[in-house]
């Protein structure tokens, strides 16, 4: 019976919730009834009342693209009603032109009612907007390509009206192979155009083709919200470019030599003090430098300004760096090298040159840098040699009997004389030099503890066939001793033989154009020699009077 009775009970609240809870009200509207095909339109459906599912978009995929889909909820209790309302908001893109249906929508059991809206072409007359407050245009330059020369592909987007939330895709090469990377910032500029002033943003991409044939970029879209007069919202416009074709030339038949497609190629040299004062013994840095518009730095060839007999060369690590040039990137490649002369006398640097292709003309260039000559002077003496002593000229005086001299005076000189003496040898016993200490490596020069730790740590890093820390040590040492940059070169110059061929060598296994294995043997066999080395302000100098006495001589 009770059982009986809760079935009652619930069958009876069932059917009074069926009365008193109504069917949800659905409505459908769009915000204007034409539009043109990059255009979007918005369509709101409201549902007042409870539903009992979630909405079903997918018969809208046929003639329209969802991109923007939001969703809302407004409960209302009014003098004890309840009441609740959902709203979905959608933005569309038709995808073609012609009367289209916007069908019925299932929200449950429940369907919105059909909608109809009319799409024309874009920049059609007789469409509500101005469909020309966006333009879309993209182009590359130049257009003739090469493989691996350098082309530029532009994105320009014009606008006319207040736009926000603007994207623009990246270029995409649909047939070919080629690297693209974006070049520089955005720019932006004002351009006219039919009369109208448009704001412009540009976009750059540096393309690089790998392989000849078709080089196809596909179709560019770009999308804005473009907002309306007064404030009152905002429409989203989509634009779309024509695609791009180009016809990828490959290499030449018959090129020799390094590829560098380019639309120009210069060469030059600089000096780091004018090489007309050249002495032998004395370094001078020599830079030469190649720039190519339309290659990037990476593409550019190993200079080779050559070497000269009787010039010693130590070349510096090449600088690389790329500058924008507007329509083009331009490579810059730079190679510093020391050159010290061991004698006097004329050389004559041979001349570089460099093959290039000009891709504007078709035909293949060659930037020449001219043979130069260096005269160089004999090195400069160590010490300025003294003035000849002045002969001393003794006046003749009248012959005078020594027999008429007065004795007294002669008493009075020799007294002078033995006290100039005395003078002399009390002076000489005090400021005597003294000997050298035990273990000095040449006169006047001892081991000290420093000097010791020097030699060690070289034999150390020679031992280990260690090269930067060799050079490291002996920079250290240059810069103690006072030499300028290029400060191993002057070392190797103060040091000569095998000494001073032993630091080039080590200094071209770093950065010599080839890589060398070194061997430190060599380097440490000179290690004493190398530290006995001292700058001007350390030299010995001599202190007190010349020895009144030389040895094994006779006084004066």
């Amino acid at each position: 019976m009770v059982k009986r009775t809760a079935v009652l009970i619930f069958a009876l609240l069932a059917v009074l919730y069926g009365v008193t809870t109504p069917a949800a009200e659905l409505s459908a509207r769009i915000d204007r009834p034409t539009v043109a095909l990059n255009e979007s339109f918005t369509l709101l459906i409201e549902a007042v009342g409870d539903v009992d599912g979630d909405p079903d978009f997918g018969p809208l995929d046929a003639d329209f693209e969802v991109r923007v889909q939001s969703q809302s909820q407004n409960i209302q209790i009014i003098q004890g009603q309840y009441s609740r309302a959902h709203q979905w908001q959608l933005t569309l893109f038709p995808r073609r032109v012609g009367q289209l249906e916007i069908p019925e929508l299932s929200i449950g059991n429940d369907r919105t009612p059909a909608l109809s809206i009319r799409v024309i072409e874009a920049g059609a007359a007789g469409s509500d907007d101005d469909p020309g407050n966006l333009v879309l245009e993209v182009d590359v330059l130049p257009e003739t390509a090469y493989v691996q020369s350098q082309l530029v592909y532009r994105v320009r987007l014009y606008r006319s009206a207040e736009t926000r939330l603007g994207r623009v895709e990246d270029p995409v090469v649909e047939t070919g192979e080629a690297i693209v990377s974006p070049m520089g910032d955005s720019r932006t500029f004002q351009a006219t155009r039919g009369g109208r002033r448009f704001d412009v943003v540009e976009r750059r991409y540096l393309v690089s083709p790998q392989s000849s044939g078709p080089l196809v970029f596909a179709p560019l879209d770009a999308e804005a919200v473009v907002i309306e007069p007064l404030g009152l919202g905002g429409r989203h416009q989509r634009l779309s470019s024509e695609a791009i074709t180009l016809d990828v030339k490959p290499v030449p038949q018959g090129f020799r030599g390094d590829w560098l497609p380019a639309r120009s190629v210069r060469l030059f040299q600089e000096w780091g003090r004018e090489p007309d004062t050249l002495r032998a013994g004395e370094p001078i840095t020599r830079t030469v430098t190649l720039v190519a518009d339309g290659l990037i730095a990476s593409q550019l060839p190993n200079i080779g300004a050559g070497t000269t007999a009787g010039l010693k060369q130590y070349p510096d690590q090449p600088v690389l760096r790329n500058q924008d040039g507007g329509d083009a990137v331009v490579g810059i490649r730079q190679e510093s090298a020391a050159i010290i002369p061991t004698v006097a006398g004329t050389y004559q640097l041979p001349s570089v040159e460099v093959s290039w292709f000009n891709i504007a003309t078709g035909l293949t260039k060659t930037a020449v840098l001219p043979p130069q000559t260096l005269t160089v002077l004999p090195a400069a003496a160590a010490d300025a040699e003294a003035p000849p002593m002045a002969s001393a000229t003794v006046a003749s005086a009248p012959v005078t009997d020594p027999l008429h001299v007065p004795w007294a005076w002669v008493a009075v000189i020799a007294l002078i004389g033995w006290a100039v003496t005395g003078a002399l040898w009390w002076h000489r016993a005090r400021y005597r030099p003294s000997p050298p200490e035990q273990g000095a490596t040449g006169p006047g020069l001892p081991v000290d503890a420093s000097m010791t730790r020097r030699i060690r740590s070289l034999r150390s890093a020679c031992a280990a066939n260690d090269p930067r820390q060799a050079r490291r040590i002996l920079t250290e040492w240059a810069d103690q001793l006072g030499l300028s940059a290029p400060r191993l070169a002057q070392l190797a110059a103060r040091l000569d033989g095998e000494a001073g061929e032993e630091i080039v060598r080590l200094d071209r296994s770093l950065y010599g154009r080839i890589a060398e294995h070194w061997d430190g043997a060599g380097l440490a066999r000179h290690a004493e020699r190398v530290f006995a080395l001292q700058p001007p302000s350390a030299m010995p100098r001599q202190r007190g009077l010349p020895p009144l006495y030389p040895a094994g001589g006779h006084a004066v």
